[in-house]
Protein backbone atom coordinates (compact mmCIF):
# COMPACT_ATOMS: atom_id res chain seq x y z
CA UNK A 1 0.00 0.00 0.00
CA UNK A 2 2.52 2.59 1.15
CA UNK A 3 5.19 1.21 -1.18
CA UNK A 4 3.23 2.09 -4.32
CA UNK A 5 2.76 5.68 -3.20
CA UNK A 6 6.39 5.91 -2.15
CA UNK A 7 7.43 4.71 -5.62
CA UNK A 8 5.39 7.52 -7.18
CA UNK A 9 7.07 10.03 -4.86
CA UNK A 10 10.52 8.68 -5.75
CA UNK A 11 9.79 8.98 -9.46
CA UNK A 12 8.85 12.66 -9.11
CA UNK A 13 11.75 13.48 -6.76
CA UNK A 14 14.20 11.83 -9.12
CA UNK A 15 13.08 14.23 -11.83
CA UNK A 16 12.80 17.38 -9.72
CA UNK A 17 16.24 16.91 -8.18
CA UNK A 18 18.07 16.23 -11.45
CA UNK A 19 16.08 17.62 -14.39
CA UNK A 20 18.29 20.07 -16.29
CA UNK A 21 15.29 22.26 -17.19
CA UNK A 22 14.10 22.72 -13.60
CA UNK A 23 15.28 25.66 -11.53
CA UNK A 24 17.11 24.80 -8.31
CA UNK A 25 16.21 28.16 -6.80
CA UNK A 26 12.52 27.73 -7.65
CA UNK A 27 12.55 24.27 -6.09
CA UNK A 28 14.08 25.61 -2.88
CA UNK A 29 11.60 28.47 -2.73
CA UNK A 30 8.61 26.18 -3.15
CA UNK A 31 9.93 23.68 -0.61
CA UNK A 32 10.15 26.55 1.87
CA UNK A 33 6.56 27.53 1.08
CA UNK A 34 5.39 23.94 1.60
CA UNK A 35 7.31 23.76 4.88
CA UNK A 36 5.65 26.95 6.11
CA UNK A 37 2.20 25.62 5.14
CA UNK A 38 2.92 22.42 7.06
CA UNK A 39 3.97 24.43 10.13
CA UNK A 40 0.81 26.51 10.11
CA UNK A 41 -1.38 23.42 9.89
CA UNK A 42 0.69 21.80 12.62
CA UNK A 43 -0.17 24.66 14.95
CA UNK A 44 -3.86 24.36 14.02
CA UNK A 45 -3.82 20.63 14.78
CA UNK A 46 -2.67 21.42 18.32
CA UNK A 47 -5.45 23.99 18.69
CA UNK A 48 -8.12 21.53 17.48
CA UNK A 49 -6.77 18.84 19.79
CA UNK A 50 -7.26 21.07 22.84
CA UNK A 51 -10.75 22.05 21.70
CA UNK A 52 -11.75 18.43 21.15
CA UNK A 53 -10.72 17.57 24.69
CA UNK A 54 -13.43 19.91 25.91
CA UNK A 55 -11.30 22.75 27.22
CA UNK A 56 -12.52 26.28 26.69
CA UNK A 57 -10.31 27.80 24.04
CA UNK A 58 -10.47 31.16 22.34
CA UNK A 59 -8.50 32.23 19.35
CA UNK A 60 -6.28 34.93 20.68
CA UNK A 61 -5.62 36.52 17.32
CA UNK A 62 -2.82 36.50 14.78
CA UNK A 63 -0.17 37.61 17.27
CA UNK A 64 -0.21 34.33 19.15
CA UNK A 65 -0.30 32.29 15.93
CA UNK A 66 2.57 34.26 14.42
CA UNK A 67 4.65 33.83 17.56
CA UNK A 68 4.06 30.07 17.51
CA UNK A 69 4.84 29.93 13.81
CA UNK A 70 8.09 31.88 14.32
CA UNK A 71 9.13 29.42 17.03
CA UNK A 72 8.62 26.53 14.63
CA UNK A 73 10.84 28.32 12.10
CA UNK A 74 13.44 28.86 14.83
CA UNK A 75 13.28 25.17 15.71
CA UNK A 76 13.86 24.26 12.06
CA UNK A 77 16.85 26.60 11.90
CA UNK A 78 18.16 25.04 15.11
CA UNK A 79 18.14 21.58 13.48
CA UNK A 80 19.64 22.96 10.27
CA UNK A 81 22.52 24.55 12.18
CA UNK A 82 23.20 21.67 14.57
CA UNK A 83 22.12 18.56 12.67
CA UNK A 84 20.12 15.64 14.01
CA UNK A 85 21.77 14.46 17.21
CA UNK A 86 21.03 14.10 20.91
CA UNK A 87 21.91 17.69 21.76
CA UNK A 88 19.76 19.26 19.03
CA UNK A 89 16.79 17.07 20.02
CA UNK A 90 17.42 17.78 23.70
CA UNK A 91 16.67 21.50 23.26
CA UNK A 92 13.98 21.26 20.59
CA UNK A 93 10.96 21.32 22.93
CA UNK A 94 12.08 24.51 24.69
CA UNK A 95 12.50 26.30 21.37
CA UNK A 96 9.04 25.23 20.17
CA UNK A 97 7.18 26.02 23.39
CA UNK A 98 9.29 27.85 26.02
CA UNK A 99 6.29 28.63 28.25
CA UNK A 100 5.41 24.97 28.77
CA UNK A 101 9.02 23.74 28.66
CA UNK A 102 10.42 26.30 31.06
CA UNK A 103 13.92 24.87 31.08
CA UNK A 104 15.99 23.49 28.25
CA UNK A 105 16.05 19.76 28.12
CA UNK A 106 13.77 16.80 28.48
CA UNK A 107 10.55 16.24 30.35
CA UNK A 108 10.87 15.90 34.12
CA UNK A 109 7.28 14.87 34.79
CA UNK A 110 5.29 11.69 34.28
CA UNK A 111 2.65 12.24 31.58
CA UNK A 112 -0.10 10.31 29.85
CA UNK A 113 -1.99 10.83 26.62
CA UNK A 114 -4.58 8.83 24.74
CA UNK A 115 -4.51 6.05 27.32
CA UNK A 116 -0.80 5.59 26.74
CA UNK A 117 1.97 6.21 29.28
CA UNK A 118 5.21 7.41 27.65
CA UNK A 119 8.60 6.48 29.14
CA UNK A 120 9.49 7.75 32.61
CA UNK A 121 11.71 10.86 32.78
CA UNK A 122 14.63 8.77 34.05
CA UNK A 123 14.90 6.82 30.76
CA UNK A 124 14.28 9.72 28.38
CA UNK A 125 17.99 10.42 27.70
CA UNK A 126 18.49 6.81 26.56
CA UNK A 127 15.39 6.92 24.38
CA UNK A 128 16.36 10.22 22.76
CA UNK A 129 19.90 8.90 22.20
CA UNK A 130 18.30 5.90 20.51
CA UNK A 131 16.22 8.10 18.23
CA UNK A 132 19.26 10.20 17.32
CA UNK A 133 21.26 7.04 16.57
CA UNK A 134 18.46 5.74 14.34
CA UNK A 135 18.32 8.99 12.39
CA UNK A 136 22.09 9.15 11.95
CA UNK A 137 22.92 5.52 11.25
CA UNK A 138 20.04 3.26 10.22
CA UNK A 139 19.68 2.76 6.47
CA UNK A 140 16.00 2.96 5.58
CA UNK A 141 13.95 4.65 2.85
CA UNK A 142 13.78 8.41 3.47
CA UNK A 143 9.99 8.44 3.72
CA UNK A 144 9.93 5.60 6.27
CA UNK A 145 12.84 7.20 8.14
CA UNK A 146 10.86 10.44 8.43
CA UNK A 147 7.62 8.70 9.46
CA UNK A 148 9.46 6.72 12.11
CA UNK A 149 10.99 9.94 13.49
CA UNK A 150 7.43 11.26 13.74
CA UNK A 151 6.14 8.15 15.53
CA UNK A 152 9.11 7.77 17.87
CA UNK A 153 8.93 11.39 18.98
CA UNK A 154 5.25 11.00 19.85
CA UNK A 155 5.88 7.71 21.67
CA UNK A 156 8.87 9.02 23.62
CA UNK A 157 7.07 12.29 24.37
CA UNK A 158 10.40 13.88 25.38
CA UNK A 159 8.99 17.31 26.26
CA UNK A 160 6.35 18.53 28.66
CA UNK A 161 4.44 20.10 25.76
CA UNK A 162 4.80 20.63 22.02
CA UNK A 163 5.56 16.98 21.27
CA UNK A 164 3.14 16.82 18.33
CA UNK A 165 4.62 19.94 16.76
CA UNK A 166 8.12 18.58 17.37
CA UNK A 167 7.21 15.23 15.79
CA UNK A 168 5.76 16.76 12.64
CA UNK A 169 8.62 19.24 12.32
CA UNK A 170 11.22 16.51 12.79
CA UNK A 171 9.50 14.38 10.15
CA UNK A 172 9.58 17.19 7.59
CA UNK A 173 13.15 18.09 8.43
CA UNK A 174 14.14 14.47 7.78
CA UNK A 175 12.37 14.64 4.42
CA UNK A 176 14.11 17.89 3.51
CA UNK A 177 17.50 16.38 4.37
CA UNK A 178 16.94 13.78 1.65
CA UNK A 179 15.52 16.16 -0.96
CA UNK A 180 11.82 15.47 -0.34
CA UNK A 181 9.15 18.16 0.23
CA UNK A 182 7.22 18.50 3.47
CA UNK A 183 4.11 16.51 4.24
CA UNK A 184 1.23 18.92 4.88
CA UNK A 185 -1.25 17.37 7.31
CA UNK A 186 -4.37 19.57 6.97
CA UNK A 187 -5.84 20.79 10.21
CA UNK A 188 -9.23 19.76 8.82
CA UNK A 189 -8.01 16.16 9.05
CA UNK A 190 -6.82 16.46 12.65
CA UNK A 191 -9.27 13.84 13.91
CA UNK A 192 -8.30 11.32 11.20
CA UNK A 193 -4.61 12.01 11.78
CA UNK A 194 -4.89 11.46 15.54
CA UNK A 195 -6.87 8.26 15.01
CA UNK A 196 -4.26 6.83 12.64
CA UNK A 197 -1.31 7.72 14.85
CA UNK A 198 -3.13 6.48 17.97
CA UNK A 199 -3.84 3.09 16.39
CA UNK A 200 -0.22 2.82 15.29
CA UNK A 201 1.09 3.56 18.79
CA UNK A 202 -1.25 0.96 20.30
CA UNK A 203 0.00 -1.55 17.77
CA UNK A 204 3.63 -0.83 18.59
CA UNK A 205 3.06 -0.88 22.35
CA UNK A 206 1.35 -4.27 22.05
CA UNK A 207 4.35 -5.63 20.14
CA UNK A 208 2.33 -6.22 16.98
CA UNK A 209 4.49 -3.88 14.89
CA UNK A 210 7.75 -1.96 14.65
CA UNK A 211 9.65 0.07 12.08
CA UNK A 212 11.41 -3.13 11.00
CA UNK A 213 8.16 -5.09 10.71
CA UNK A 214 5.25 -2.63 10.42
CA UNK A 215 1.79 -3.82 11.33
CA UNK A 216 -1.44 -3.01 9.52
CA UNK A 217 -2.08 0.20 11.47
CA UNK A 218 1.45 1.48 10.86
CA UNK A 219 1.21 0.79 7.14
CA UNK A 220 -2.03 2.79 7.08
CA UNK A 221 -0.24 5.68 8.80
CA UNK A 222 2.70 5.43 6.38
CA UNK A 223 0.27 5.50 3.47
CA UNK A 224 -1.48 8.55 4.91
CA UNK A 225 1.76 10.51 5.35
CA UNK A 226 3.05 9.30 1.98
CA UNK A 227 -0.08 10.63 0.28
CA UNK A 228 0.66 14.07 1.74
CA UNK A 229 4.27 13.94 0.56
CA UNK A 230 3.07 12.89 -2.90
CA UNK A 231 0.71 15.87 -3.06
CA UNK A 232 3.60 18.20 -2.18
CA UNK A 233 5.88 16.53 -4.74
CA UNK A 234 3.25 16.95 -7.45
CA UNK A 235 2.85 20.63 -6.58
CA UNK A 236 6.62 21.03 -6.68
CA UNK A 237 7.00 19.49 -10.12
CA UNK A 238 4.09 21.43 -11.62
CA UNK A 239 5.60 24.68 -10.40
CA UNK A 240 9.00 23.74 -11.82
CA UNK A 241 7.42 22.90 -15.17
CA UNK A 242 5.64 26.24 -15.31
CA UNK A 243 8.81 28.17 -14.47
CA UNK A 244 11.11 26.73 -17.14
CA UNK A 245 12.89 29.56 -18.97
CA UNK A 246 14.86 29.82 -22.22
CA UNK A 247 16.46 32.45 -24.43
CA UNK A 248 16.18 31.71 -28.14
CA UNK A 249 18.52 33.62 -30.45
CA UNK A 250 17.62 33.81 -34.13
CA UNK A 251 21.13 34.32 -35.37
CA UNK A 252 20.36 35.94 -38.72
CA UNK A 253 17.68 38.42 -39.62
CA UNK A 254 15.29 36.72 -41.99
CA UNK A 255 11.77 37.54 -43.05
CA UNK A 256 10.35 40.53 -41.19
CA UNK A 257 8.00 39.42 -38.49
CA UNK A 258 9.37 35.86 -38.36
CA UNK A 259 10.22 36.24 -34.66
CA UNK A 260 6.61 37.20 -33.90
CA UNK A 261 5.26 34.29 -35.97
CA UNK A 262 7.55 31.98 -34.03
CA UNK A 263 6.46 33.51 -30.72
CA UNK A 264 2.78 32.93 -31.57
CA UNK A 265 3.50 29.32 -32.49
CA UNK A 266 5.27 28.74 -29.17
CA UNK A 267 2.44 30.40 -27.21
CA UNK A 268 -0.10 28.18 -28.93
CA UNK A 269 1.70 25.17 -27.50
CA UNK A 270 0.73 26.43 -24.05
CA UNK A 271 -2.97 26.28 -24.92
CA UNK A 272 -3.02 22.58 -25.77
CA UNK A 273 -1.91 19.23 -24.41
CA UNK A 274 -2.43 20.06 -20.73
CA UNK A 275 0.25 22.75 -20.65
CA UNK A 276 -0.13 25.50 -18.06
CA UNK A 277 0.67 28.35 -20.41
CA UNK A 278 3.76 29.84 -22.03
CA UNK A 279 4.87 33.48 -22.09
CA UNK A 280 7.03 34.65 -25.00
CA UNK A 281 8.54 38.09 -25.50
CA UNK A 282 10.48 39.30 -28.55
CA UNK A 283 13.63 41.38 -28.13
CA UNK A 284 14.81 43.16 -31.27
CA UNK A 285 17.71 44.94 -29.63
CA UNK A 286 20.42 42.51 -30.57
CA UNK A 287 22.22 44.46 -33.27
CA UNK A 288 23.65 42.27 -35.99
CA UNK A 289 23.18 39.15 -33.91
CA UNK A 290 19.53 38.89 -34.89
CA UNK A 291 16.41 38.75 -32.78
CA UNK A 292 15.88 36.88 -29.53
CA UNK A 293 12.88 35.36 -27.77
CA UNK A 294 12.46 34.95 -24.03
CA UNK A 295 10.32 31.87 -23.36
CA UNK A 296 8.94 31.10 -19.89
CA UNK A 297 6.45 28.37 -19.09
CA UNK A 298 5.39 24.76 -19.36
CA UNK A 299 7.39 23.64 -22.37
CA UNK A 300 10.32 21.26 -22.63
CA UNK A 301 13.47 22.12 -24.54
CA UNK A 302 12.69 19.18 -26.84
CA UNK A 303 9.27 20.61 -27.76
CA UNK A 304 10.72 24.10 -28.11
CA UNK A 305 13.38 22.80 -30.47
CA UNK A 306 10.73 21.00 -32.52
CA UNK A 307 8.70 24.20 -32.98
CA UNK A 308 11.79 26.19 -33.93
CA UNK A 309 12.86 23.56 -36.44
CA UNK A 310 9.43 23.65 -38.07
CA UNK A 311 9.00 27.44 -38.18
CA UNK A 312 12.48 28.91 -38.39
CA UNK A 313 14.18 26.00 -40.09
CA UNK A 314 12.12 26.46 -43.23
CA UNK A 315 13.80 29.81 -43.76
CA UNK A 316 17.32 28.39 -43.29
CA UNK A 317 17.85 30.60 -40.26
CA UNK A 318 20.12 29.29 -37.55
CA UNK A 319 19.08 29.51 -33.91
CA UNK A 320 20.35 28.62 -30.47
CA UNK A 321 18.58 27.83 -27.21
CA UNK A 322 19.99 28.78 -23.82
CA UNK A 323 18.37 27.18 -20.76
CA UNK A 324 17.90 29.97 -18.22
CA UNK A 325 16.03 27.87 -15.63
CA UNK A 326 18.95 27.03 -13.36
Amino acid sequence: MGSETISKIDSIISRTNTHPEYSVSTARRLKDILRDEAAKHSYEIEYIQVRDLGDIVERRGGGVEQKTFNRLKNAWDHLAQNGLNFHSLYNLGHIIDPESNRSSGLRKLEVQFGGFAPPAPSVLPDRVHGLAYFLENVQIHPVRRAVNAHLDTVMIHPYEDGNGRAARLLQNFCLDERGYPSAIIPSTEARLYRTLIGETIKERVSGAGSWKDPGKAEESFVEYISSKILSSAQRLEQELKSKRAYTVLLKERGNPGLAHVTARKIRSKGRFGGNEGIKVSVDKKNGNRGESLTVIGDISQKDLNKILSEVVGRHSIKYSIDNDSC
